[in-house]
């Protein structure tokens, strides 16, 4: 468990599982005088870990804890992470610019599928499926997460960060805020290696470097296998090559 929770981009839910997989492996270690201490330590770990609202908030966002009859969370429990989420989607609208043009014609086209499944309904009778746009955003998102408690279980190695990259057309406002709630690391493992990083580079022969090379240096290091795949499309690397002969 202590190798995986090493690893970089681990986010709070897969935190969490990690850890009750390691609660469920002790439990299998009956004959060890040291696997029951362990458990208890670790259960009461989890119970302040709890108490973290962006821990909660995370957990609430992963199909694997929050689906249809799961008491996961108390409703009281809920209402708060829900409230939690409605101010971080809040404090994202403060920062977002204007909706570009595009988006206003995408939204055009939607009214114009919303009147014409309007018209249907009003001939034929029933009601639409579809959630309306025109609807207040706070309310829609709220409408959203209730629905997350009605979904299935899913299983304890299912991607959470797909699931809501899978979202982002039907869940738009919503998938903005699970992404940034997500992407919250739960370690210090970035962190650490940034500093053996910077070590390595600012070293007793190095010492006049200013700082915005120093930044720069480290952007390049610490971001290696993301620029390995970013320079490759970045240019049209034939025309340059061909431009500099």
């Amino acid at each position: 468990m202590t190798k995986r929770l090493q690893q970089n981009n681990q986010a709070f839910p897969e935190f969490y599982m990690q850890w009750v997989l390691a609660i469920r492996d002790l439990r299998i270690m009956q004959d060890n005088r040291f696997a029951r201490p362990l458990i208890d330590a670790l259960n009461q770990r989890l119970v302040s870990l709890k108490d973290n609202m962006i821990f909660k908030a995370s957990l609430y966002l992963d199909p694997r804890f929050t689906y249809m009859n799961s008491t996961f969370f108390t409703p009281d429990e809920k209402e708060e992470v829900q409230n939690y989420i409605m101010c971080v989607w809040k404090r994202i609208e403060k920062l977002r610019s204007k909706e570009d043009s595009a988006t206003t014609v995408q939204t055009q086209s939607l009214n114009t599928s919303n009147d014409i499944d309007n018209y249907l309904t009003e001939m034929f009778g029933g009601s639409s499926s579809y959630m309306d746009i025109s609807q207040d955003p706070s309310s829609k998102i709220r409408q959203q997460l209730k629905m997350l408690e009605v979904e299935p279980r899913k299983l304890h190695d299912y991607d959470t960060w797909s699931h809501w990259l899978l979202k982002k057309s039907t869940h738009p406002e919503l998938t903005i805020v699970a992404l940034a709630i997500l992407a919250t690391p739960s370690n210090q493992v970035s962190v650490e290696r940034a500093f053996s990083a910077l070590g390595l580079v600012l070293s007793d022969l190095r010492t006049g470097l200013a700082d915005e090379t120093l930044e720069d240096i480290l952007l390049l290091k610490l971001n290696a296998d993301l620029f390995k795949k970013i320079f490759p499309s970045l240019y049209d690397w034939g025309n340059l090559r061909s431009n500099a002969l």
